[in-house]
């Protein structure tokens, strides 16, 4: 099922850093996709440098910026997608700080988000 997210030609913005998603993108990139990614990154972790770090290192398109020029590059992004720390039992997900505000970003354009 997590094959099917990421289509060629993708453009992927991720927001830190997940070992889940850095395993998918590798995956389908091993698998013969080309889908560009854009890391996201924030301090004090900045776990988005780490993120676009391994990509690299496998030959995968990657882009990187800080939380405040997100909207900059939303306009050709046409997939999201967020690690979760922890899922509750009503469905909400909890995220590092600053997924909020990527969220609220996205809903101003209607990207997909996958978290």
């Amino acid at each position: 099922m997590a094959q099917d997210i990421i289509k060629t030609n993708d453009i992927i913005m991720t927001f830190g850093y997940s070992g889940m998603i850095s395993k998918l993108l590798k995956r389908e990139f091993k698998a013969g996709k080309v889908f560009q990614v854009i890391s996201v990154d924030n301090y004090p972790f900045n776990e988005g440098r780490t993120m676009n770090e391994e990509l690299l290192k496998v030959g995968i398109n990657c882009t990187y910026t800080l939380l405040n020029s997100v909207t900059k590059f939303l306009p050709k992004v046409n997939k999201i997608i967020v690690g979760a720390s922890s899922i509750l039992v009503n469905g909400y997900c909890l995220s590092r700080v600053g997924t909020a505000m990527v969220f609220v970003i996205y809903n101003k354009f209607f990207m997909i988000f996958f978290h």
